[in-house]
Order: C-alpha cells, then sequence, then structure tokens
C-alpha cells in the first residue's frame, strides 16, 4: 500500500486544535461507490450505527451494518473501504492516539489495549436499556467538539467523555467475552492485555514467546496459561495470527511482493513465510492475493 492510501485525521476537520474528529452519520445519506477505494487509517475510527443500511469491507471481510444501535470500532492500521450506505443515522468518531496520554490507565490497563480488545469484538449491539445512556455521551462529545476553538476545558471534556464511552465499551464487550466481572478485573486480565500492547508494537520483530514473556515478567509456561484462560488459544497462536493478518493486508492492499512481505515481517526465509502461511491459510500467499481478487471481481460484477 501506498503512502498516499494512508488515511490521516487531519484531512476531515477543520478543528486542528486537537486529533480529534466527529460528525453525524447523516451525512453518509444513499452514498455508493462503484469501485474499492481501500485504504488504511492512521487513526482509531468508531461507528455507532443507529439506523439504516451500510456495507464496508474491512480486512477483507464484508461487513454489513444494519442492526440498529450498534457500535463498530476500526482500529489504527486496519484496512478499510466504504463500499455503500442507505439512510444512515448516528455518529462517526475519529481519533488519534495521541489524543489520551499514552501513560492513562483504567484498572490498570492501558486505553490503547482497551480499544484492542473493543476492536476484536467488533460489533457491540446495545441493548435497548442502554440506547439513552449511551447516545446522551455521543450528544455531549458532539457538542463539545462542535464548541468554538480552544474553549476552555473543550480538550480535556473531549478526553474525558472519550475515555467515559470506551470505557463503557469495554464493559460490553466484558459482558460478550464472558460475564465474568471477576475474571475481567483479574492480574489475568490485566497481563492478557498488556501482552496484546507489546505484541502490537513488535509482532513483525519477535516471533517467538520467549521475548514477550520475559519483557512481561512471565514464564512462557505462565503466559500461555493466561492466554489460554482469557482468550482460549495460546501465546504462540495469538502471534501467528497476528503476523498471518498483516500479511493478508500486505498482499491485499499494495503491489509488495510476498518475498519483501517476508522480510518486512521479520522472517528470514522467505520460503518459511509461504509455509507459514499457507499451513495457517491453505493457500500460498500468491494463490491467496489471486484467490481473493477473483472473488472481489465476481461480487463487484454482480452488484
Amino acid at each position: 500500500m501506498k503512502d498516499k492510501d494512508l488515511i490521516r485525521l487531519d484531512k476531515f476537520s477543520d478543528k486542528k486544535d486537537l486529533p480529534f474528529f466527529m460528525r453525524p452519520l447523516l451525512h453518509e445519506k444513499n452514498r455508493n461507490r462503484k469501485k474499492r477505494d481501500p485504504h488504511r487509517h492512521t487513526y482509531h475510527e468508531i461507528i455507532y450505527f443507529k439506523s439504516g443500511e451500510a456495507l464496508q469491507n474491512i480486512d477483507d471481510e464484508l461487513v454489513n451494518l444494519k442492526t440498529p444501535n450498534t457500535f463498530y470500532l476500526i482500529e489504527r492500521g486496519q484496512v478499510h473501504d466504504f463500499i455503500k450506505g442507505k439512510n444512515m443515522q448516528g455518529f462517526l468518531i475519529r481519533f488519534d492516539s495521541e489524543l489520551i496520554p499514552f501513560q492513562t490507565t483504567i484498572d490498570n490497563i492501558s486505553f490503547l489495549s482497551i480499544i484492542h480488545n473493543i476492536s476484536r469484538v467488533n460489533t457491540i449491539v446495545l441493548d435497548q436499556d442502554d440506547v439513552s445512556h449511551f447516545e446522551a455521551i455521543l450528544d455531549q462529545l458532539h457538542y463539545e467538539y462542535l464548541s468554538p476553538l480552544y474553549s476552555y476545558g473543550r480538550r480535556n471534556t473531549i478526553v474525558f467523555l472519550l475515555l467515559t464511552l470506551l470505557v463503557k465499551l469495554q464493559r460490553k464487550c466484558n459482558e460478550i467475552n464472558s460475564g465474568n466481572q471477576n475474571l475481567n478485573q483479574s492480574y489475568e486480565k490485566k497481563m492478557y492485555y498488556k501482552f496484546l500492547e507489546l505484541l502490537e508494537l513488535n509482532f513483525s520483530s519477535y516471533h517467538e514467546c520467549d521475548f514477550y514473556a520475559q519483557e512481561l515478567g512471565l514464564s512462557n509456561r505462565k503466559l500461555t496459561e493466561i492466554t489460554m484462560l482469557v482468550n482460549g488459544a495460546s501465546s504462540k497462536k495469538i502471534i501467528i495470527d497476528r503476523i498471518i493478518i498483516e500479511a493478508k493486508r500486505l498482499l491485499l492492499y499494495s503491489q509488495i511482493s510476498s518475498k519483501e512481505i517476508s522480510f518486512i515481517l521479520g522472517f528470514e526465509s522467505p520460503s518459511y513465510f509461504s509455509r507459514l502461511f499457507k499451513n495457517k491459510t491453505g493457500e500460498s500467499p500468491n494463490s491467496y492475493k489471486k484467490n481473493i481478487k477473483s472473488k472481489e471481481n465476481v461480487y463487484f460484477e454482480k452488484k
């Protein structure tokens, strides 16, 4: 993917005093696109879908937005493409990580880990009793965003309301994941989030569990016990899955060769990378790219 396909936050906002943007989805009414224009976000995006219908592609998965009162989070770095929409109502929020101080934590869990966890759940449907509470936060957030630049306390209020929204979404994720509040506040859960945050920063350089366990002050066995308890998967599987996700993104949305991708992702041997990719997907990197592109052409011809 070329630099021009990296969509930055300042493209959208005329309010340059902080890395935050928000607007109603109503402006997207009956928007359609005949041709894909995939891109990566350098920011995080939260979509609150109150009503209507839309179709998006996120990391080569078609996501049909049609369930009322639903939140979607697109994490920074994910490949995204809006395909079509009709009569949409709700809110669109975009923000850079720099908006919230890096050291900010909620119950010793960093806000970046919270964002990552929400994006893994992907779709959060609100109960009817929750709708008014979440929409009140969104309305307040939008009101603050539209207030005059450099208004007293504007940035702090926006950060506070955004953190409140993220915490409430994390609670909904907790209910979806396990419903076990004791686990959600446990040592294991906190270490798991730290592992995910560390992985996001280092997956292209370090593929072995040893590095992550050592950085977290754990043994390999203990790290795997934690990931199995919280996620149901071994730490090694989580590491490899993250690498494969990035490989798919690069294969589909860049002109980089499979060999170059293997080096970018930290593999010394392109053949080993190809074997690993085929073992996880059932196809070689080049076959995967060719087959997905073929499916895309069929899909858009039907449309």
